[in-house]
Order: structure tokens, then sequence, then C-alpha cells
């Protein structure tokens, strides 16, 4: 029967019973205990992704200052009851949960521009990164793994981010400026609320410092049209040398190689094959400024014709609820 009635009842009952007796017998800590243990076992339910119709995440959210104003509050009237080492604990498990998570940025930025990386943290006042740049060429990059990426970056530079207060366990968004004064490449990003602890940390995010962007448009026929474009703007760029790369296991053979018009065009020919074929595609111009790579497979050669395209360049993939989009919209 206990089991069918909600946390939000149990934790009136409690509440009702300790203002009943609060101030009359040291006892009531074991009402308070029981109470903060139901409402650490609401907060652990939310952080961990296990909503219910009966836990109002709004109201759980409340909990967290509850719990270390009340547990203040009884070690002052009953500092050697037994019972208040309990209460202290779950303080103790309420500040001990640290958390960065990386949200990532966008796969490409201009040069000049701020690079901005978003983030979710709870329980960290200060933040540090370290910034790497993949000592590489683009062809390595993009055969190499993230630990082999780890071993080709060279140190470029710390940085040090204030943050609000979280409220103890729940995540709090924010979007880090990283700066803007990064050459052409791709680099990596490590972070730490430990200062001396960044360059071990094996959790990091990428991007790529480049005014370069290729679009895939599928065309009828044997040939894929592609767009070379400033990734900013949008408007086409001439002279980028964009080659096709057809991938087999780990090895990646160029099959193509073509270099883009005044509209930023190229033809990239994908003939039919009854067997499934891997191709990638690079596009560089001089000898840092660089494209991410993008894939383009086909099985059939007969694709729908697209006279207009619109693209959508999302700064990521996957969003939490209540999260703002942001991107870029490109009509060729």
């Amino acid at each position: 029967y206990e089991k069918k009635i909600s946390s939000n009842t149990k934790i009136n009952a409690l509440n009702d019973i300790i203002k009943q007796y609060e101030g009359k017998t040291p006892y009531i800590v074991k009402a308070v205990e029981k109470k903060h243990n139901i409402m650490c076992e609401c907060i652990d339910n939310i952080i961990n992704g296990y909503e219910h119709k009966n836990l109002d995440k709004s109201i759980i959210e409340t909990y967290p200052k509850i719990i270390v104003e009340e547990t203040d509050k009884y070690k002052k009237l009953y500092p050697e009851y037994p019972g208040i080492e309990n209460l202290e604990k779950n303080v103790e498990w309420l500040k001990a949960y640290n958390v960065i998570q990386l949200s990532g940025t966008e796969s490409n930025i201009a040069k000049g521009k701020d690079v901005k990386i978003k983030i979710s943290y709870a329980n960290i006042d200060t933040l540090y990164a370290e910034i790497y740049r993949i000592d590489a060429s683009p062809l390595e990059i993009a055969k190499f793994s993230n630990e082999k990426e780890a071993e080709r970056a060279k140190f470029v530079t710390k940085k040090e981010f204030k943050l609000e207060t979280s409220n103890y366990n729940f995540n709090k968004d924010t979007t880090l400026i990283i700066g803007n004064e990064f050459d052409y490449g791709k680099y990596i990003v490590k972070f730490s609320n430990n200062k001396d602890e960044c360059a071990k940390e094996n959790n990091y995010t990428a991007f790529t410092i480049s005014d370069l962007s290729i679009l895939d448009i599928r065309s009828v026929g044997e040939k894929r049209t592609i767009y070379a474009v400033d990734c900013e703007t949008g408007h086409p760029v001439k002279g980028v040398s964009v080659e096709k790369y057809l991938r087999e296991g780990n090895e990646d053979r160029s099959e193509e190689k073509k270099v883009s018009d005044s509209d930023g065009k190229v033809f990239v020919s994908l003939p039919f094959s009854i067997n499934y074929k891997h191709y990638m595609l690079h596009a560089q111009k001089d000898k840092d400024m660089y494209a991410s790579w993008i894939n383009i497979d086909k099985i059939t050669p007969y694709v729908r014709n697209a006279e207009y395209r619109i693209n959508i360049l999302t700064d990521r993939s996957t969003y939490r609820p209540g999260q703002t989009v942001e991107g870029k919209i490109i009509l060729t």
C-alpha cells in the first residue's frame, strides 16, 4: 500500500508530523531524515531521466535547498542526536555530484568568429579549459580515432571560466565563448573543474576553424552536384579542390578530383553499382583552409532532381527539451 502513495503525499504527511512535534522531542529528526530520503530519491530519479507523472520537476528542484536549510536547522536544535549524521550524508550527496556535459559546437567556424561551446554542469564554480590543435593533414584527421587525435594534439592555450551557481545536482546550461583568435585547423578542447587535471581528460569536444563548407545537392543520373560555399555567408567559393575518396575498410582511395567554378560548383561522378559503396568528399583551398568531410553514397542511379534546395545547418544533432535550436539556412 505504501508504494502506491505518491512521494508528495508522503512528504506532506511527514511535514504534518514534524510540525506537530517540533521542539518537543529530538526523535523528530527521524521524520526529517525520512522526508529527506524521499526527496533525494525524487532528485535522483529526475537527474537520471526517470520522469513520472507523479514527479513534478519544478517542485523537486526546490528540494536541495530545503534539505540543506533543514539540516542546518536541526543540527543547531539537536547537535548530539545520532540521526543528524544521516541528514549530513544527504547534504554531502547533493554537493558531491560534479558533472560536466559537453553539448558540442558548430563543426565549421569562420576564422575570426567566436568559438562557442555549450555545456551543462552541476556543483562547479570554476571551469578550466585547455585547447589543442591537431597537428596533421586533413586526410590524416579524417582517419583518426579520438585516441589518435589526442596523440597528435599540440597545446595552444588555457582558459578559465567563472560559472553561475547551479542548483546542486540539477544541471545548469550555459554557453562558453572560447575565443576568436584561432587560425585555420581542427582543435580539441578539454574541460575540468580541477586546474591541474585538464590534460588528463579523455572527454573533449572539437571544432574546426574554416571559411569553407561543402553541400551535397542530389541530382539525376550518375553525377552529384557539389557546392563549395563560405560557411559564414553561404556565398559560393571559386577554386576549391574537391576530392572524392572511396572508403574500403580503413583505407581511403582517391578516385576523382575537381576544382569549383565561379558558382562554387563541381560535378562528382557516382556510377551505379549493385554493391554498396561508401564515398567521402574532401574540400580544401590553400594549405590549412578545408571543410569538414562529408559522406556521399549511391545505390541507385535515380534520385530526385532538386531544382532548388534548402540546406539547414544546425549547431548540434541532439537537443534536450527547452534548449534553443541555432543554425543557418542556405538556399542553393
